[in-house]
């Protein structure tokens, strides 16, 4: 899942703070100097049933889920958060006109078998591989990423520390981690501290107790 090897120099970045389209350069609050790299993916995702986009999605999920069936194991984090989206899609009983009910079934089939591929990529997440993991999953599948995470329980792998060192990262959006009950018991204190100096503190605060939103965030105590 490597995509960026951090020995080699940048040549568009000159001083920290610097910005790359393949790469950025921070120094954190540690005075650490911290490389952020996210991958651009252009895969099957799914918003809701009432996305226009999910006619599109259904046309490229049918040749991923043939092809999965086929191939087998995925090495890319983001090609498996595809596969929770392509389940997803699935799911909601929406078809191509061109498909017989017998098609699709196939497909929906074949699609729910993509559990243990995708349980079995996040179980080899840990201390070691945790950052490298987490940094290389392009934007849009962020939310889905933290989804799974909690779904399979990964934090229990996942030392306190890793996390805090996860949160130093500039791009790490606080918003999508607070959704979930168990990873902010999990990580109570290093989520704590970060919200006493995050500039993203205030507008989560006023999300959660002065507007009226769908969404429901977990503080830590």
């Amino acid at each position: 899942m490597i995509i960026h090897n951090s020995n080699l120099p940048c040549q568009h970045l000159q001083r920290v703070n610097s910005k790359c389209s393949l790469c950025k350069v921070y120094q954190n609050r540690r005075g650490k100097e911290v490389r952020s790299v996210r991958p651009d993916y252009d895969g099957v995702k799914f918003y809701s049933k009432d996305d226009l986009s999910i006619g599109w999605g259904l046309e490229k999920a049918e040749s991923i889920i043939i092809a999965t069936s086929e191939a087998g194991n995925l090495d890319s984090i983001n090609e498996i958060i595809e596969l929770y989206n392509i389940q997803e899609l699935m799911d909601t009983g929406i078809t191509l006109s061109k498909w017989s009910a017998a098609r699709y079934r196939d497909l929906k089939s074949k699609a729910k078998s993509f559990t243990g591929i995708i349980a079995e990529a996040f179980s080899r997440i840990c201390d070691e591989n945790f950052i490298e993991v987490v940094q290389n999953v392009a934007v849009g599948y962020l939310d889905d990423f933290w989804t799974l995470f909690s779904r399979f329980k990964v934090y229990q792998r996942i030392t306190s520390k890793m996390f805090e060192d996860y949160l130093q990262f500039p791009d790490t959006s606080l918003y999508l981690i607070l959704k979930h009950k168990d990873i902010v018991k999990a990580y109570d204190i290093p989520l704590a501290n970060e919200l006493r100096t995050s500039e993203q503190t205030c507008r989560i605060l006023a999300t959660c107790f002065l507007e009226k939103s769908n969404e429901k965030y977990y503080l830590p105590d």
